[in-house]
């Protein structure tokens, strides 16, 4: 890994999650993650039809959305790259080629972080 990327997750993280965890409540930290996941596939493939539409607010209000869900994460290259994507589309409007490759860029980071999960016991 470049020493100038941050990690796809934060590696205390889970450990938050865990220390937060009421003993009597069922696992937060699966709760949680169960749920960005489920939510941030759900607004990635939303980003993809929007795309295919070239509709740049729906696109910015969703990439918008997945940046605060992978902030929350600690998601590093998600966040950013939902930043990057978020901010082309508001600011103005991206080629084809521009949009597509964010659009990429942010579907490999969702699916570096989804993997990275999986490989702790989540998916």
């Amino acid at each position: 890994m470049d020493p100038q990327q941050p990690e796809v997750l934060d590696p205390q993280l889970l450990e938050t999650l865990r220390a937060l965890q009421d003993p009597t409540d069922p696992d937060l930290a699966r709760e949680l993650i169960m749920l960005f996941l489920r939510d941030s596939a759900a607004r990635v493939a939303a980003i993809r039809e929007a795309a295919g539409r070239h509709d740049l607010a729906g696109i910015a209000e969703l990439a918008h959305q997945l940046k605060g869900s992978a902030g929350a994460l600690s998601a590093s290259r998600f966040q950013d790259s939902a930043s990057d994507l978020e901010l082309a589309t508001r600011r103005g409007t991206p080629d084809a080629a521009r949009l597509a490759s964010l659009c990429a860029r942010l579907i490999e980071a969702f699916d570096e972080v989804r993997a990275a999960l999986a490989r702790l016991g989540f998916s």
